[in-house]
């Protein structure tokens, strides 16, 4: 019988770092034919709420992975800033924190405390 193994425990670091608020530059863009520039916004109020990524073992022994959305809530953003918005990246002091991709599957973007609430897929995540 093959032995089961259990995915590594998550540091506490790692957990914290799930969920951060930064101050950062945000580049919203627009996947399109049209041609329209990327729409970019400096030393903006942004906070990360990253999802862990799911891990389950199979009643045959091989595990398999999910990842999910990352919630982004924009201080300084509004749903009409998001308008036909495709993509998103934030920088924070020059260097990419998220690239992704802006879902629109479950919930549209939302006013949410002054700001706006929006969730992405991240490209290349983990």
């Amino acid at each position: 019988m093959a032995s089961r193994t259990r995915p590594p425990r998550e540091s506490k670091a790692r957990r914290i770092a799930r969920h951060m608020t930064i101050r950062a530059d945000i580049t919203l863009i627009q996947n399109s034919t049209a041609g329209n520039p990327d729409k970019h916004h400096t030393d903006q109020t942004i906070t990360i709420q990253r999802k862990p990524q799911t891990v389950r073992t199979s009643v045959d022994g091989k595990v398999a992975t999910a990842d999910h959305e990352t919630t982004i809530v924009w201080r300084e953003g509004s749903p009409k800033d998001l308008k036909s918005i495709t993509d998103v990246k934030i920088f924070k002091r020059g260097s990419l924190e998220l690239e992704g991709a802006i879902i629109t599957t479950y919930r549209i973007p939302e006013p949410f405390e002054g700001g706006v609430r929006f969730d992405v897929f991240e490209a290349g995540k983990r």
